[in-house]
């Protein structure tokens, strides 16, 4: 089996994006698929940044998984026919419960409060 076309849908500019994976150690994981909100003429809730991600993967939208912690960008992966898993689990969420209903409200599928459960 392959392993699966992983892509990030950023609303950070492009040179942070890469700065962040070069620093972490992770942008191998991504080869050359990172969209960010510089070629964007609209950001997020509009789907334009999860569509450019799908094409650049070479997948529908109905084929693509979306993670995403922000309830406007779970909007943005919703609009675009993803599925959409929201994470509760950033360090930044002070009370996962309510971050969750947000991202419930914003139409994700499942709610994952750990990176764990993403997994699973």
């Amino acid at each position: 089996l392959q392993a699966p076309k992983r892509g990030i849908a950023s609303s950070s500019r492009a040179g942070y994006n890469h700065w962040a994976l070069d620093k972490l150690g992770l942008g191998h994981h991504f080869a050359g698929h990172v969209y960010s909100a510089d070629g964007m003429v609209r950001g997020k809730p509009h789907p334009d940044i999860y569509l450019a991600a799908a094409c650049g993967l070479g997948i529908t939208p109905e084929r693509g998984l979306a993670i995403e912690d922000s309830p406007i960008g779970a909007r943005a992966a919703v609009a675009a026919g993803m599925t959409v898993v929201g994470l509760a689990a950033a360090s930044h969420i002070a009370d996962p419960q309510a971050h969750a209903e947000q991202l419930r409200a914003a139409g994700v599928h499942r709610v994952a409060f750990s990176f764990e459960e993403v997994l699973g």
